[in-house]
């Protein structure tokens, strides 16, 4: 009865640590599927639910922003497409987190496609909105981006909208993306609000 009785504890225990470890590789193939794998930022499918999810409740309010690197293929036709991986990868994704973190869950960032980027801001109006994204522009705008010798600096030019409840999210989301277009032909590295 004793072997019996510790045949069970041990079975038990070692039940709880596969269990443990099933859980946690789950989490990590979870945030592997929603995280884009060159900027490790989150990715368009994470995005699309997380903002649906948003705005299915009628106390939330967003502002949504999409952001496009200015003149980006004629970095990776002039470079060469390992340089615009790497400002896609370490400086601007860096730049982006750090100042996603700063505004501590006001805002989710995340690659769109290419070199487009959305930002979406969780209970801050167009306005304030607009003061967040004119100082990632800003930080953008100062970065130097080292690449085997070479010193480059990119802009970025975006198109805001406050979340009109009245249109459906894809509607809203071509609003944000008509302004970028707007911006682009304006002369770009602006905000279109």
């Amino acid at each position: 009865f004793f072997m019996l009785y510790l045949n069970g504890m041990m079975l038990a225990r070692d039940s709880q640590i596969i269990e443990r470890k099933l859980m946690k590789y789950n989490k990590e193939l979870q945030r592997a599927a929603n995280t884009d794998m060159l900027t490790k930022l989150w990715n368009r499918l994470f995005l699309m639910q997380y903002m649906e999810k948003k705005v299915a409740s009628p106390d939330i309010f967003l502002s949504i922003a999409i952001g496009d690197i200015d003149f980006f293929k004629k970095v990776n036709d002039t470079y060469g497409h390992e340089c615009g991986d790497e400002v896609l990868r370490t400086r601007f994704a860096g730049i982006v987190d750090g100042i996603v973190r700063k505004c501590e869950g006001q805002i989710v960032a995340g690659r769109w496609g290419g070199e487009e980027f959305i930002f979406v801001f969780e209970g801050v109006n167009g306005d304030e909105a607009m003061v967040l994204l004119d100082h990632l522009q800003r930080a953008i705008r100062d970065t130097v981006i080292n690449y085997e010798g070479l010193q480059l600096k990119v802009t970025m030019t975006f198109g805001l909208v406050e979340y009109d409840t009245k249109l459906r999210l894809d509607e809203n989301i071509n609003i944000a993306d008509e302004r970028l277009y707007i911006g682009k032909e304006k002369g770009r590295d602006r905000i279109i609000y």
